[in-house]
């Protein structure tokens, strides 16, 4: 599964970083708590995130995530998505709650395989 297939599944679009919607996502991970992610999360994860700031996407970074997902169209501040698009992560944001999300996606891959 690719980041723009992400965006299909959640009904969602990329408000940042559009240019890497065709980026590999292995995995998912829900967390808004940054120490846990940053122990836990590993490359090509696509991460759920409803707290998103610039320490979020460089975090991304460092760990080589896939993408952050917004749920809820949270409203993400115009720094932080300009921030996400120099430093290429994709941010998909969604209607869905966080659990809705993680479910699409669980079953998403349960079909590929």
């Amino acid at each position: 599964m690719v980041v723009n297939d992400l965006i299909t599944i959640l009904k969602g679009r990329c408000i940042a970083s559009d240019s890497k919607i065709n980026r590999e996502i292995q995995y998912v991970f829900c967390c808004d708590t940054l120490k846990v992610v940053d122990d836990k999360a590993s490359s090509d994860y696509a991460w759920v995130n409803s707290n998103v700031d610039k320490t979020s996407i460089d975090l991304a970074v460092k760990k080589s995530l896939s993408c952050i997902v917004i749920p809820y169209d949270i409203t993400i501040e115009e720094d932080v998505i300009k921030y996400a698009e120099q430093n290429e992560i994709p941010i998909v944001s969604t209607g869905y709650c966080s659990y809705k999300v993680c479910s699409k996606i669980y079953e998403a891959f349960k079909e590929r395989t």
